[in-house]
């Protein structure tokens, strides 16, 4: 498969850039979990990580993560295009996940009982898989627009070489 050997190519700079995108994404984007924790425990109210699942919220996280990755790959080359459905049945299930919640409180039926575990169930796998999809595409677009400078540098100097001595000759 093209992207397991492109992956192999890569460089210790690719790495570092993709995860330091993943870093800022990830902090960034869950300064509200982050934040809430922190208010939670200093008000001595701290239950767990499941408050944070059990409303669809990381389904949101999800899809924005998701989101991003698929554009990655819109962008990207043929075989990064030729996966393209994993992240839009991910866009799809955190759509499903987050819509369920919503009509759940949106129809205030005692007949309606939202599931919280089956959520939290699905909430943090799909979590995980955005995060990794999100570092693993942007690996493959920095392997892919990773210059050599210093081959670019010999090339550039070869053909100014080589222009210089046409010079000559003319």
């Amino acid at each position: 498969m093209a992207i397991i050997k492109t992956l192999r190519s890569s460089k210790w700079e690719d790495w570092k850039e993709a995860l330091t995108c993943l870093l800022f994404t990830f902090v960034g984007s869950l300064v509200p979990v982050w934040g809430g924790a922190i208010l939670i425990r200093l008000f001595s109210r701290w239950t767990g990580w499941f408050e944070f699942f059990r409303h669809g919220e990381f389904s949101i996280y999800s899809a924005s993560l998701l989101s991003s990755t698929l554009y990655l790959m819109v962008k990207g080359t043929k075989e990064l295009k030729a996966t393209i459905i994993w992240p839009i049945i991910g866009l799809l299930i955190s759509a499903f996940l987050f819509a369920g919640v919503t009509s759940k409180n949106l129809f205030s039926s005692d007949k309606i009982i939202l599931d919280e575990q089956f959520l939290f169930n699905f909430s943090w796998p799909l979590f995980s898989f955005s995060v990794l999809s999100f570092f693993f595409i942007n690996l493959f677009i920095n392997i892919h627009t990773s210059a050599d400078v210093k081959k670019m540098a010999e090339e550039g100097y070869e053909n100014l070489e080589s222009n210089f001595d046409k010079l000559g000759r003319e």
